[in-house]
């Protein structure tokens, strides 16, 4: 029997066919399923933006003004303060006793400055001072006017408790005037006891002139210039300082007569034209790629089918 030749070439006859893999034979499905899986991806994401609730968003600016009244750069404490006096029961309430809320959402009060609560958020601009009051609600005409509703309610209480804080400092700077005009009267009344002293009516007039003739007056009555002095220094000192607290309480009273707020508006709330959420087109690209990305669990199957139901063929 002859052995074969190695240098001949193989019978075709005798080769053995090896079946292209799965992935390999059925590759064109991947980018099949990418475009099935994006298309699907939309059309769910189509549907279900489609049944979730419309909000629309108003946003009301308002500018927080320095204790002395003037505008510039808020500490971040201060917002904090306003935050928080916006989102108090105080602030709500009164807005929600102004729309009628209770009645409107079929609830109690309270129930209604918790629902109002959780509509109203609140932020500054970063780098100015300003404060935006944002309110999202399904009711396209009633968001506007919940913002500016909460807005003014805002600065009514913050005007509020502005003027109890400024009736508080007169109260006590009139307090202590009336202890500064009692002083300045005691001292009054020691100068003229000092020039009256050996019984000469000789009275403190406030001029050189007359100064010089009670200093007269008083070597004549045999009293020191040193008692005469302090005496008259005493009462213009005193006198000095109930002069300026009754300029501070005149300027105080016509300044806040005036209406210096530490609240005023910027831009008032405006009704939305369109709705911010559902964002559709934010909820269709989501969509599509999810639906791309999971493409791959949907091409793994449909290749396994298709290799079960066309097998390689072996030759």
């Amino acid at each position: 029997m002859e052995s074969p030749d190695p240098n001949s070439p193989p019978d075709p006859a005798n080769e053995i066919h090896v079946a292209p893999g799965r992935c390999r034979r059925w590759w064109w499905v991947f980018p099949v399923m990418a475009l099935m899986g994006s298309l699907l991806g939309l059309g769910m994401g189509a549907v279900v933006t489609s049944f979730l609730p419309t909000k629309y968003e108003a946003c009301m600016k308002l500018e927080i003004m320095k204790p002395d009244g003037r505008a510039g750069s808020i500490i971040p404490s201060l917002f904090k303060i306003e935050f928080d006096l916006i989102n108090s029961d105080q602030v709500l309430g009164l807005a929600a006793d102004r729309l009628d809320l209770a009645m409107m959402w079929n609830c109690n009060r309270n129930e209604a400055i918790r629902q109002l609560g959780e509509l109203v958020k609140t932020d500054s601009i970063k780098g100015t001072d300003l404060i935006t009051i944002t309110v999202r609600h399904l009711d396209r005409e009633m968001v506007a006017k919940i913002a500016n509703v909460v807005a003014d309610a805002y600065c009514k209480s913050r005007r509020d408790l502005d003027d109890q804080e400024f009736e508080r400092g007169m109260r006590e700077l009139k307090r202590v005037m009336r202890v500064q005009e009692a002083l300045v009267e005691e001292c009054r009344k020691v100068l003229v006891k000092v020039i009256r002293t050996q019984g000469r009516d000789i009275l403190y007039m406030g001029s050189e002139e007359k100064d010089a003739d009670g200093a007269r007056a008083m070597r004549e009555a045999g009293l020191k210039d040193e008692d005469y002095l302090e005496a008259k220094r005493m009462f213009e000192s005193e006198l000095e300082i109930l002069q300026s607290m009754k300029v501070k309480v005149i300027t105080e009273e016509i300044t806040w007569k005036m209406g210096t707020d530490h609240t005023r508006v910027h831009d008032r709330a405006a009704e939305p034209e369109r709705p911010v959420l559902p964002n559709m087109s934010l909820n269709l690209l989501l969509a599509a790629v999810l639906g791309l990305l999971g493409s791959p669990l949907l091409a793994w199957p449909c290749i396994v089918l298709l290799h079960r139901v066309i097998p390689p063929q072996a030759a």
